[in-house]
């Protein structure tokens, strides 16, 4: 707009669409009727030379009723060679044997617009920045479930279907549209598709999510797409009078999760509460119109809060197992209803930031900084209507932003013309982390949900040193410590104790991203245009620049187990052998290398690079069985039931070197030596 003032404004949209299905029989969703059926091709020609097929003589009715003698194929696993498949199907979970069957039909349509300004303007002393954004997502998805079942509803002649269920065709079906509407919505899922996965739809219908197996109209049986929405806006003011830079800045962000929300999460069916008896019953004056009644017969013993707070007949505060082992709120409806639900209610945060910085000395400078910020929640904040009035565990669509509240202290020295030494302290608390816990309370029933229950704190010290380019040479090396400590590193950490039914533990420890020590050294030799030995008459190496990266970091937490995982399955519920995140997996370090050479071509700038990283091909680990704390190895096979299992096999030394190279998990080792040798244009 002028010499001191400019805008921008961005508008970008993306629209992607997916499917999956088994190539060998097509895209069209009739065809999986086939897919369980190993009988019939393309299925047995696959199969053939896979498996042996034996013909046994059964019984099967015919759509009369009447029974027959049906030579049936059966087919069992068997490798050319008479090797059989090592225990489990899966080959320790490696591959899928041969013959499966292909594992579903999907599709699915996920678009995203996005629109954002931003302005900038210098007023005397002030640089103003200014901005907003919106942003809307809508993600749909169709799949199928119990591939295995699909084949026994087709049209094959036969009459098992009737014997089943009678609202079924004794005959079967040809086409899934022909299928009663019940029994498509029971082998399908998805939200913002029909239930044929035909058309795009918009909106739900909560009666017709109930009662599904009953005749319905199909539309009555859909799920709306989920639909966030993202906008937001800051304001900045850089002030710079002297010596003295001062950031002063405030920023809000509005997320709407656009679905609906559980009033009362530990109500998913209609309970009586006290408004409902008010001036009828004896209701304390401080218990609320939406408490739960909780009775004993027909005395009430106690009262509970949506928020899961327990009070006793005289309004009193109790403990929740007094309350719950003594009585039990009245059900009023073994379906759901739609007052159950309210829309998401907007997370508005205010995320205020201020940064200064001024010098103490001509060669030394002060900074500091204050700053919330806050992220919206990435996973399990999506549930369809469906998963809400079910009775099993669930994600949460009431969940709300992380917060992050940042404080900084530094101080940088210079230490001649051409170096400068910087060390900073710094501590983060982190609020409204996403945990899984147990609703014990809950009617119909108890379930896991996702709640905003954890936080953690990280703090430290940062030293820094930095040489500025001098004689081609400059470096910059940097070191910090950290301590990150909480009552939780991710969203399922408590998963598995909540799946023995035990009370998640609320201590702090060690958190996930706990890396206690990182080192980082650049160094950089680069010779510009004109420079560098002479060689053959000519500058050869001139433009011609080498970087050596080194860094070296401490190992991650773990928390050990008291016995390791069997990966050929028999899972148990893992037994921590100490504390929470109290084992360390090794340190890594390694080094990385670039040289590179630019050259002007035409108008234009070439570079040629060779660029290797881990030189020395060193061995890193980024991950280990908590068990033994190695990388490639989890203990099971020496222990009694290991030793058993490979004693019971009909092939010991085929399945001891498939286990152990099911130990050698990709993911537990870092980059070995990677060289890349490249070309970049820049015109």
């Amino acid at each position: 707009l002028s010499n001191n003032t400019f805008y921008q404004l961005q508008v970008d949209y993306s629209d992607t669409k997916g499917s999956s299905w088994d190539p060998d029989f097509g895209s069209d969703l009739n065809d999986v009727f086939f897919y369980s059926d190993i009988g019939d091709d393309p299925n047995f020609q696959s199969t053939r030379g896979y498996k042996n097929v034996t013909l046994e003589t059964m019984e099967i009715a015919d759509s009369d009723g009447d029974l027959h003698d049906v030579d049936v194929p059966v087919f069992n696993n068997a490798f050319v060679d008479g090797q059989g498949l090592p225990g489990g199907n899966t080959v320790y979970t490696l591959v899928q044997t041969t013959g499966r069957e292909f594992n579903g039909w999907s599709e699915n349509h996920n678009t995203q617009f996005r629109f954002s300004a931003s302005a900038t303007t210098q007023i005397g002393l002030h640089q103003l920045e200014f901005g907003g954004e919106y942003e809307n997502r809508t993600y749909r998805n169709f799949g199928i479930s119990s591939v295995n079942r699909w084949s026994q509803y087709y049209n094959d002649g036969f009459a098992e279907l009737a014997v089943e269920d009678n609202r079924l065709d004794p005959a079967g079906y040809t086409d899934i549209h022909d299928m009663p509407t019940w029994l498509v919505a029971s082998l399908t899922n998805g939200r913002g598709y029909d239930i044929w996965g035909d058309n795009e739809v918009d909106g739900e219908s909560l009666e017709g999510l109930i009662d599904t197996d009953i005749e319905k109209p199909a539309s009555d049986y859909r799920v709306a797409p989920y639909e966030p929405i993202f906008y937001g806006g800051y304001i900045q003011d850089k002030i710079e009078f002297r010596d003295i830079v001062l950031n002063l800045g405030v920023r809000v962000d509005v997320f709407d999760n656009n679905q609906r929300v559980l009033i009362d999460q530990f109500a998913r069916r209609p309970v009586e509460r006290a408004g409902d008896y008010a001036g009828t019953l004896p209701i304390p004056t401080n218990i609320g119109d939406d408490y739960v009644i909780y009775y004993s017969g027909n005395d009430i013993v106690g009262f509970r809060s949506i928020g899961g707070s327990f009070f006793d007949e005289t309004g009193a505060a109790s403990n929740s197992g007094d309350i719950s082992l003594n009585g039990k709120p009245n059900q009023l409806s073994t379906q759901a209803s739609e007052d159950l639900f309210t829309d998401y209610d907007p997370a508005v945060t205010v995320m205020p930031r201020i940064g200064v910085s001024f010098p103490v000395t001509d060669q030394a400078l002060f900074f500091a900084s204050y700053g919330v910020v806050t992220q919206r929640p990435s996973s399990r904040v999506n549930a369809s209507l469906s998963s809400l009035v079910g009775t099993g565990g669930i994600n949460n669509t009431g969940l709300q932003p992380e917060k992050t509240t940042s404080y900084e202290l530094g101080f940088r020295q210079r230490l001649g013309s051409r170096m400068a030494f910087t060390i900073s302290g710094f501590f983060k608390q982190i609020e409204n982390l996403i945990q899984r816990r147990e609703l014990r309370f809950a009617t119909p029933s108890i379930y896991s949900s996702s709640q905003n229950v954890d936080f953690g704190t990280v703090k430290g010290v940062e030293f820094g040193f930095d040489i500025r380019r001098t004689n081609n040479f400059s470096a910059n090396i940097n070191y910090t410590l950290s301590y990150a400590d909480g009552t939780g590193s991710g969203s399922n950490s408590t998963g598995t104790i909540i799946w023995v039914s035990e009370t998640p533990p609320n201590f702090i420890s060690a958190l996930d991203f706990d890396q206690r020590h990182n080192l980082n050294v650049s160094l950089d030799y680069r010779l510009g245009q004109g420079e560098g030995p002479t060689i053959l008459g000519g500058k050869l190496l001139q433009n011609t620049g080498l970087n050596i990266l080194f860094t070296a970091k401490s190992g991650m937490p773990f928390t050990a187990v008291s016995a390791p995982e069997n990966l050929a399955g028999g899972a148990k519920p893992e037994q921590p052998r100490g504390l929470i995140n109290g084992d360390y997996s090794p340190s890594q370090s390694r080094v990385d290398l670039r040289l590179d050479r630019r050259f002007t071509v035409g108008g234009a700038n070439m570079s040629a690079f060779i660029w290797v990283q881990n030189v020395f091909d060193q061995t890193n680990i980024n991950s280990v069985w908590r068990f033994t704390g190695l990388a490639d190895d989890d203990g099971f096979l020496a222990t009694s039931p290991g030793i058993q299992m490979l004693a019971g096999a009909e092939n010991p030394t085929w399945n001891k070197a498939l286990y152990n190279h099911r130990n050698r998990a990709t993911g537990f080792v870092g980059l070995p030596r990677l060289t890349r040798i490249g070309v970049r244009l820049d015109f």
